[in-house]
């Protein structure tokens, strides 16, 4: 059968599977159209119809690097958001300097 493409709401968790649309035209040639989805406003799918049997290659969205993306991210990282236990449910201790004052009897 035809190749499936990444459908609408796609996730690598519960990836959705589309197939392409298959159309035999009136002298008996059989074609295959492609279809590539997108997220619109609200949870609206817009559909794209391409003439080729194999979707084009996807651009890699990235942040843009510049002053607000970046400030934004350094918000973001704070020391409450990282994990402060480590191989499993043990908590990671802090390394204090020796005390260097002894006690007097």
């Amino acid at each position: 059968g035809a190749r499936t493409v990444p459908g609408p709401f796609s996730t690598k968790k519960h990836p959705v599977r589309r197939c392409p649309d298959v159309i035999i035209e009136s002298h008996g040639a059989v074609r295959m159209k492609c279809k590539t989805f997108r997220q619109g406003p609200g949870l609206e799918t817009i559909e794209t119809l391409h003439n080729s049997s194999v979707p084009p290659t996807l651009t890699a969205r990235g942040a843009p690097n510049d002053y607000q993306s970046r400030a934004r991210r350094d918000e973001l990282d704070v020391p409450a958001r990282h994990s402060h236990l480590w191989g499993g449910c043990v908590p990671r201790h802090a390394c204090f300097p020796r005390n260097a004052h002894a006690e007097q009897w």
